[in-house]
């Protein structure tokens, strides 16, 4: 692989107020922190640095590392010019040697797919190419950061007190977040049902519920209290909550599932 960089002397682009001498000794510093810096990252390449006074801005070239390689070898150059040029010229006028800011560091990270996610790693290598994995990884775990910082600035701490059901005796209190809601009402708008669901900061899944129903003249009566799970119920899973035979709601179900990052729906070949 060949690279070729010339950098400028010119004292017009080292600043209004550089001389000719100064331009000139802090390209001469410059081409040195390029060499000692891309001899490093690129021992292979043959590297070619050149100082001359020219209108024209830094000029590079990078053969042989094929196109793509090429442009990015070459905007790594360039993003270490842009860098590192005012740490010359401060340098020179300082008469102190200086130290180039470092470059970011490739990492080689040893990823473990389990016998169950290995179908879904083979599509990805299909889709993506051998090349590129790597960054669709790093996309995904970007994803997975942002939601996770996301949610995190949305706990807040709940205390839910005991209510009339046999389910639970005391208050609790938790540091959560709201995961979904869904209330039923008759066809003359009278609440029947309320549902709240929320996870804890230990993952834990707290339904707080209250149900209304009429007792004669009386009026209304209410049922309410809370139930700790371990997770979410799934479609067909039985009912954690004595009081509601089918469980919690659809509605509450598939928008907790969803902001968990789970697909609700039934999958139909």
């Amino acid at each position: 692989m060949q690279i070729n960089i010339q950098v400028n002397s010119q004292p017009d682009s080292w600043g209004n107020e550089c001389d000719e001498v100064t331009a000139e000794a802090a390209a001469t510093r410059l081409a040195t922190m390029l060499r000692s810096h891309f001899s490093v990252q690129y021992p292979d390449a043959d590297i070619d640095i050149t100082v001359r006074a020219e209108e024209s801005s830094q000029a590079i070239q990078v053969f042989g590392a094929g196109d793509e390689n090429d442009d990015n070898i070459e905007t790594d150059i360039r993003e270490f010019i842009a860098a590192n040029w005012i740490n010359a010229l401060d340098a020179v006028l300082a008469d102190e040697p200086t130290t180039p800011e470092p470059a970011p560091v490739a990492r080689q990270q040893m990823i473990y797919v389990k016998a169950a996610d290995a179908a879904v790693f083979d599509r990805a290598l299909e889709i993506s190419s051998q090349d590129s994995l790597s960054a669709t990884i790093a996309a995904a775990v970007r994803q997975f950061v942002a939601a996770h910082d996301a949610t995190a600035d949305a706990f807040q701490e709940y205390t839910l007190e005991p209510g009339t059901a046999a389910e639970a005796e005391q208050p609790v209190r938790f540091g959560g977040r709201k995961i979904a809601h869904q209330e039923r009402t008759d066809d003359g708008g009278q609440q029947l049902e309320d549902w709240t669901v929320y996870q804890t900061r230990g993952g834990r899944i707290v339904v707080e519920y209250s149900f209304w129903s009429v007792r004669g003249s009386g009026g209304h009566t209410v049922v309410t209290d809370y139930a700790d799970l371990a997770a979410v119920p799934q479609w067909g899973d039985a009912s954690p909550i004595s009081e509601a035979e089918h469980g919690i709601p659809g509605g509450a179900r598939n928008e907790a599932l969803e902001t968990l990052g789970h697909d609700p729906a039934r999958y139909i070949e």
